[in-house]
C-alpha cells in the first residue's frame, strides 16, 4: 500500500476498481457503463474518499479535500 505525508499526517492509499452499469436492453447494451478506481486517503484521525473514471484525468472527492491536505494538495497528483 502507498502512503504519501501531507501537513505533517501519514495518509495510506488504497485502490480498488470498480464497474458501474445499467441493466442490459433486448439488444444487450447497456444505457451506461463505468469503470474506475476508488480511491481511499487513511490516516490516524480520518478517510477521504475520491473516484478516477477511466480515461479521465480527474480525481472526484467525496467531501472537499482542501480542509486536510491544504497547502500540500499537490503532493496527491503524484
Amino acid at each position: 500500500m502507498k502512503s504519501i505525508n501531507v501537513n505533517g499526517n501519514i495518509y495510506h492509499i488504497e485502490s480498488v476498481p470498480f464497474e458501474d452499469k445499467s441493466e442490459q436492453d433486448k439488444e444487450g447494451y447497456y444505457e451506461y457503463f463505468y469503470k474506475g478506481v476508488n480511491l481511499s486517503f487513511h490516516s490516524d484521525k480520518e478517510i477521504i474518499k475520491a473516484q478516477i473514471y477511466d480515461e479521465e484525468e480527474i480525481i472526484y472527492f467525496l467531501k472537499n479535500p482542501s480542509l486536510a491536505f491544504c497547502k500540500d494538495f499537490e503532493a496527491i497528483k503524484v
